[in-house]
């Protein structure tokens, strides 16, 4: 959603307003969270990232849902002041100031109220297996309601999950208005055979094997996060909590189209992903790697770091590329790399894919 066009289900029936990192350290800001709550005052509150390299502070969400930055002594001792003011029958002039007071702090409690009814939600479709696995933050001890994709860490079918709370939430029976917004409302028959892989997935999923797997996928993101420091790479938050790293390739003046491109070519599969204080998503300035994939594959923290030379590899071929191209634009970059003229650096690659 853009200010002038709505593109999503979600921007055409939901009016948003996102929350963002704090660019100094790559970590959520939950200073600015918690402010723009008291404006924009949600009826949901949303935690989850597909390319956040840190734990969330689930704790610290939940204050903002509940908005316990309000002095609730003091409002309530004002409120106390306000209904026994306003009993009074007589108001005389040194009243009347405290009386128009009293009008501004019952103004104060709606606002209050509203803003308490939020609900807290936490889409954690990127670390499902990592949350399975208890080696992340659980988020279900704070959230209402938790979502999940089962195609992803967690190992399973394509798919979604619902997790929510069975006791009423602000007065809402969660169940029946979740399950009726599934189906008949937006969902048709279900797969059963889709069903069956994720109940063998989710059986797994509580198995000494799946719990071993996904600390091996954290020492591996944290392995790639390490050397890619080491060959002297801005990384977003500085390093790892989880399965992915997030490159910030703009101090070397390089893009992460350019890069997933030329990476791409040696058959190394990472996507461009915006970094904080990106204008363009279609060029972004960053490059999103995940260690769950080649964990499955069979690689420990040794080959991560192998791995991290050869995307090291990939970036300098770009930079010699971009050097060359003739023109600025993207797909001067990409009809140049596609062209006969590109021998050497291609041969570069080939060396890389042998490897």
């Amino acid at each position: 959603m853009t200010p002038k066009r709505r593109v999503s289900g979600t921007s055409i029936y939901f009016e948003s307003m996102p929350y963002r990192l704090d660019e100094s350290t790559g970590l959520v800001d939950y200073d600015m969270l918690e402010k723009t709550a008291i404006l924009f005052r949600p009826k949901l509150i949303i935690a989850g990232a597909s390319a956040y390299p840190r734990d969330f502070d689930y704790p610290r969400m939940r204050k903002n849902d509940h908005v316990l930055i309000f002095d609730w002594l003091r409002i309530d001792q004002l409120i106390a002041l306000v209904n026994q003011q306003t009993s009074m029958t007589e108001v005389d002039g040194k009243d009347k100031k405290f009386h128009s007071l009293s009008r501004r702090v019952v103004m104060m409690e709606n606002v209050v109220e509203d803003a308490v009814g939020a609900f807290l939600m936490m889409d954690m479709a990127h670390i499902s297996g990592l949350v399975a696995a208890s080696v992340v933050a659980d988020p279900f001890e704070y959230c209402d309601v938790v979502t999940t994709t089962t195609h992803k860490s967690l190992r399973g079918p394509r798919g979604g999950m619902i997790f929510f709370k069975k006791d009423p939430v602000l007065g809402v029976d969660m169940e029946s208005a979740i399950n009726n917004a599934v189906f008949p409302g937006l969902q048709g028959g279900p797969h059963n055979h889709t069903i069956g892989g994720l109940a063998v997935c989710l059986k797994h999923a509580q198995s000494p094997e799946f719990k071993a797997y996904q600390k091996q996928v954290i020492s591996n993101s944290r392995a790639l996060a390490n050397r890619m420091v080491e060959l002297g790479y801005k990384l977003v938050s500085g390093g790892s909590d989880n399965h992915l790293i997030l490159v910030d390739l703009r101090p070397l003046g390089l893009d992460g189209a350019r890069v997933e491109k030329i990476l791409d070519m040696a058959s190394i599969t990472l996507n461009k992903n915006s970094v904080p204080g990106d204008k363009s998503a279609l060029v972004p300035g960053g490059i999103r790697i995940g260690s769950p994939a080649m964990t499955t594959r069979g690689f420990a923290e040794r080959e991560f770091v192998a791995t991290a030379d050869l995307i090291h590899e990939g970036v300098q071929i770009s930079l010699e590329a971009k050097k060359l191209v003739s023109g600025s634009k993207l797909q001067d970059f990409l009809k140049f790399v596609k062209s006969p003229d590109f021998p050497a650096i291609r041969k570069g690659i080939r060396s890389s894919k042998k490897s």
